[in-house]
């Protein structure tokens, strides 16, 4: 199982995609990952693990 969480045009939507990605762990807990855009450039930070220990 997987969860994929989008989140636009908001104040904080890296912290608001965090939150949303840490409740919807339960469907798929090998790896996560966020990417964010300023609309020049994406950055993207993902790994094995659960959110807690990839956003540390």
């Amino acid at each position: 199982m997987c969860a994929i969480v989008g989140v636009f045009d908001v104040k904080h939507a890296s912290k608001i995609a965090y939150y949303a990605l840490f409740a919807m762990q339960h469907r798929g807990q090998e790896a996560t990952g966020i990417s964010a855009s300023n609309g020049k450039k994406i950055r993207t930070i993902k790994d094995n693990g659960l959110v807690t220990e990839v956003f540390n």
